[in-house]
């Protein structure tokens, strides 16, 4: 919950950018563990991570329908052999089950990704009272942050294998530790950890090392 005196200091949306869930490698993108589309939002007493998952979930939705089909194209083409006893499929299903399944592909691998992208990395908030209305993921009070520390890392990004990315790694004083993932592009990146330096340099500030 914001207070009367409460700045806000900026924040950046991407679909590139997760938070760690605690399960799995801390590089990895995974739908399960550590879901991609995410926003750090910064104000002088506190950093916000706001969860964009619903926009992955519509953006992926036509891919899910395709891949559905080429299964539903399978099953019918083994049963329709046991039907009829025959050995050889029909004529329409081999160039039918790999263009459906080449289309999921795209879709899931390219298009879904390339749609969920625009929404999300458009987003824009400008006040603490915008933020209060987002689907609020983490929050971490300023006074209870111990250090950063930012760190190069190759991000395992669904589409991508393996890409040039980054943590941003943070203790709490009570020895927890959150971890921000990403794979942003130079820019953005930039803008993501000038706003952490801003962050950080409020006073008391924050130790933010780097490695």
């Amino acid at each position: 919950m914001s207070t009367p005196t409460e700045e806000f200091l900026g924040g950046i949306a991407a679909l590139r950018i997760y938070r760690h869930k605690g399960r799995g490698a801390p590089n990895v993108i995974s739908g399960w563990h550590n879901p991609w589309g995410y926003g750090l939002y910064f104000t002088d007493k506190r950093l916000v991570g706001v969860s964009y998952t619903k926009y992955l979930s519509r953006a992926y939705i036509p891919g899910w329908i395709l891949s559905l089909g080429w299964i539903g194209i399978l099953v019918s083409g083994i049963a329709w052999a046991r039907a009829t006893n025959s050995e050889n499929l029909p004529l329409w299903f081999p160039p039918l089950l790999f263009a459906t399944m080449g289309a999921s592909l795209i879709v899931l691998l390219y298009l879904s990704p390339k749609r969920a992208s625009a929404q999300i990395d458009n987003l824009n908030v400008s006040s603490v009272s915008q933020l209060e209305n987002l689907p609020i993921d983490t929050v971490l009070e300023r006074k209870n942050i111990e250090n950063v520390h930012f760190q190069r890392a190759r991000i395992q990004d669904p589409g991508r294998l393996y890409v040039r990315g980054s943590l941003f790694i943070i203790r709490l004083r009570n020895d927890q530790v959150v971890t921000f993932g990403n794979s942003l592009d130079k820019e953005r990146l930039g803008r993501l950890q000038r706003l952490f330096q801003t962050f950080a340099a409020r006073d008391p500030a924050i130790p933010l090392t780097a490695s």
